[in-house]
């Protein structure tokens, strides 16, 4: 009953927001959807509230990091504390798939060094000889 006289008071598009939140409680998101259905809205209605949706939260959970982005996590993988405010952003949003590519970027570079100094090392050890 009370969250009849909530969801009543609420605009359409929050309603709609509430129905596709899936983070929220099912009982939460099961009064939106009813109090939607209740209204009878128009099939044009709901199609405008699903592109205000969209626009304001796309949906990029399964889009990777950006070329260049990769290329240079891997050139340049040494500014840890710049590049963390970014995976923490990146996991704050739910785009789980950017953060594990960040991950691994960031790891190959520092073997791609790694490797880069121990060659350059081996190098330098054997021209001094």
């Amino acid at each position: 009953m009370t969250s009849n006289l909530v969801c009543s008071n609420l605009t359409d598009y929050q309603l709609f927001e509430l129905k596709r939140n899936e983070s929220l409680d099912k009982a939460i998101r099961k009064a939106a959807a009813a109090e939607l259905e209740r209204r009878k809205l128009a099939p044009e209605q709901v199609q405008h509230l699903v592109s205000k949706y969209d626009a304001r939260f796309p949906s990029n959970k399964n889009e990777g990091l950006p070329v260049y982005f990769k290329i240079f996590l891997i050139i340049c993988p040494f500014f840890i504390e710049v590049y963390s405010l970014f995976a923490g952003r990146m996991l704050a949003k739910g785009q789980q798939r950017k953060w594990k590519d960040y991950l691994l970027y960031i790891c190959i570079g520092y073997m791609f060094w790694t490797v880069c100094i121990l060659l350059y090392a081996n190098y330098m050890s054997t021209t001094l000889h």
